[in-house]
């Protein structure tokens, strides 16, 4: 090998080793923060952001003095939020340590907040809220993190003249035994309905100044004791809100004092603006942009589905089946079969929490349909669909409600039908009876239409046997003709393919353009009226047993070859319609001989049969139709093609084609 050649490899060879070694991690490197430090009473939250979730293999939690506080070992994969638990003390400054799994690490240090996590005092207001500028009070209260001296704080709003009820929760923080008392101080215009026995209204132990507020108060007291780390107590008050409007500076506050078994107090505040609006005022901040059905349970519709509309099983064969013990196939009562999802927006800029609740009712009377009501066990017997939502200002929440069917319920088990149904939907405001928004939709319940696919395979098995028949018998078939006869049965099927089926493939495209759902009116008169008169004198030339089959049959190969109209729906139609027409043809004639009829009656018996065939083989095209292309027509639609191109224009035609026939019986004699 070349010397210069071997000098350069084994230089590139260092070359590469060298980059490899330069971007190989090093243990403990530094490595960018992408994570953050809450404190929490109970210890620490970190969250990750989700570029790191899947690489995080420990996080660990040092106090001032190096000293190992808590360790949370992940093994590669975190939630978005973990929470480490330790004792902090307040004020006090933590290192948090993310080690990742590629040998990198990254710590940030967090000053513990200067509150003691000693316990917390919240008080819940049900219907919405709204944000205000306030000055914060950092010495005392919930808030765990750093704050400003002015921020901004949430203010619960409420409805003028309506009962609410107001819900004080006390946290106990890490100590245990802990006695506490709470004093909850509401503005005098409000009135204290009955309540808790343990609220007491006398002035007892430590009280707040009054001026707090910036007006009158009504002071309750409630004591009690935690024996364990964490526990919780709750209680409500049922208050009376004035039918005026609030003063600005209305609020609600509260106190608790706490004291441990050494004799240590502390103590915890809340306090708690309220803006107070009528329920016509929020009302009309609110709008049901839309109501989509069906939606999947996170409100994604389907376009493919029919709108406004659920299926509901039945048993096999209708109500034939039914007859014969047949059952419907079970269903989960607890599962919804569908959702709608309610859109309302909320133009305002508070946040209001609402319920929003469905009830399908019969279009009649207005009653709750029994099997469209969702199980006791999930509405308490309330016959709705139930949401319970915060509705945020400026935006539109979409709200998804189940829609269950339970068609296996005993006591309506025979009330259950397809058939057209309401959808009642109410919006109301969280903790009041009155309704702020309505609206009504359509349900329809249908039931799937297994009769097509029934038509459908009843003709593929006839057709079948119907082919296999001639194959087997077709030189039995031939020998019932004379060539005379077949001559002419071959003339006849070509004059039909030329007068009837070229100009309708040509025209029909044509006609349906121009007429739409009437061109049948057109079309029938070459497609059904002209073929039947052909067909009609050919059997008077020669009235006999197969005739229809072999006219059928060249027709059917002159279109194919010619046309290309060979298809598996033509060749349907075409082998159901001769085994018809045969069988019809024959019955004619049995009536005729019996009756000794003549002439006249014998045109009439046999234009009422091929009629009756025809109309017959028209709805036997439409159920292929439905199943083989999923061509679905109006009612309507198909009783109009079923009377007169089935029926009418067939009988006509089997009177003219009497006279021609005739005509042409006179002409061969």
């Amino acid at each position: 090998m070349n010397p210069h050649i071997s000098y350069i490899s084994h230089l590139l060879s260092l070359l590469l080793c060298l980059g490899y070694l330069a971007c190989a991690p090093k243990s403990g490197e530094q490595a960018p923060i992408s994570w953050a430090v809450t404190f929490f009473p109970l210890g620490a939250k970190v969250e990750f952001d989700a570029t790191i979730r899947e690489n995080i293999q420990k996080v660990t939690a040092f106090d001032s003095e190096d000293r190992l506080v808590a360790q949370l070992d992940l093994g590669g994969y975190a939630r978005s939020t973990e929470s480490l638990y330790f004792r902090w003390e307040k004020g006090q400054t933590y290192r948090f340590e993310v080690m990742y799994q590629n040998g990198k690490s990254a710590f940030q240090t967090v000053r513990a907040p200067q509150t003691d996590p000693r316990g917390a005092i919240e008080i819940a207001i049900p219907y919405g809220t709204i944000e205000v500028n306030k000055a914060v009070d950092t010495s005392v209260g919930t808030n765990l993190s750093v704050s400003t001296p002015t921020s901004t704080q949430k203010a619960s709003l409420v409805l003028q003249g309506v009962e609410m009820k107001t819900t004080v929760l006390i946290r106990n923080g890490l100590e245990a035994p802990v006695t506490f008392h709470m004093v909850l101080q509401v503005p005098a215009s409000f009135q204290v309905l009955p309540h808790n026995p343990v609220w007491d209204s006398e002035a007892k132990g430590a009280d707040l100044n009054p001026t707090v507020i910036g007006e009158a108060v009504l002071s309750y007291h409630a004591s009690g004791k935690f024996t364990v780390e964490s526990e919780v107590w709750y209680s409500q008050l049922t208050l009376k809100i004035p039918d005026e409007p609030l003063p600005k500076d209305t609020q609600i506050r509260g106190h608790v004092f706490f004291e441990n078994a050494s004799g240590d107090r502390w103590e915890r505040s809340v306090t708690t603006p309220l803006r107070s609006a009528s329920l016509d005022e929020i009302a009309a901040q609110l709008r049901i942009e839309d109501i989509i059905m069906p939606t999947g349970p996170s409100g994604i519709s389907d376009p493919r589905q029919r709108s406004d509309t659920i299926s509901s099983p039945r048993p096999l064969l209708g109500g034939l089946g039914k007859w014969f013990g047949a059952k419907a196939s079970p269903t989960d009562e607890f599962e919804p079969v569908a959702y709608q999802t309610v859109h309302i927006h909320n133009q305002g800029k508070e946040t209001v929490h609402a319920i929003v609740a469905s009830m399908n009712r019969d279009t009649q009377d207005g009653e709750p349909v029994p099997f469209l009501s969702p199980p006791d066990a999930v509405n308490a017997g309330t016959n709705r669909s139930l949401a319970f939502v915060s509705l945020m200002g400026e935006s539109t929440t979409p709200v998804p409600l189940p829609i269950y069917l339970n068609p296996l319920s005993q006591q309506h088990q025979d009330s259950i039908g397809e058939g057209q149904y309401e959808r009642a939907i109410e919006v109301k405001i969280w903790g009041s009876d009155a309704t702020a928004l309505r609206a009504t939709r359509p349900l329809l319940i249908v039931t799937p239409n297994l009769h097509a696919l029934l038509v459908t395979s009843l003709v593929t098995v006839v057709t079948g046997l119907g082919i296999g028949l001639l194959l087997c018998f077709h030189s039995q078939l031939f020998t019932r003709f004379s060539t005379k006869q077949l001559i002419l049965i071959s003339l006849f099927g070509t004059t039909i393919f030329i007068a009837v089926n070229v100009p309708s493939t040509l025209l029909t495209n044509l006609i349906s353009a121009l007429l739409g759902p009437i061109s049948s009116l057109v079309t029938g008169l070459i497609n059904e009226m002209l073929y039947y008169a052909l067909l009609t004198s050919l059997l008077i030339l020669i009235p006999k047993f197969g005739v229809i089959t072999l006219v059928t049959a060249v027709r059917l190969l002159l279109g194919g070859v010619t046309l290309g109209l060979l298809t598996p729906t033509i060749l349907l139609h075409a082998v159901t319609a001769v085994l018809l027409l045969e069988v019809g043809f024959q019955i004619a004639r049995k009536i005729t001989l019996d009756s000794g009829a003549i002439g006249g009656a014998n045109l009439l018996t046999l234009a009422l049969i091929f009629g009756l065939c025809d109309a017959l083989t028209v709805y036997i095209d439409f159920q292929l139709s439905m199943t083989l292309y999923r061509l679905f027509y109006a009612d309507w639609y198909i009783l109009t093609r079923i009377l007169i191109d089935g029926f009418t224009y067939t009988f006509i035609g089997v009177l003219l084609g009497k006279r021609l026939g005739s005509g042409l019986w006179r002409v061969a004699e």
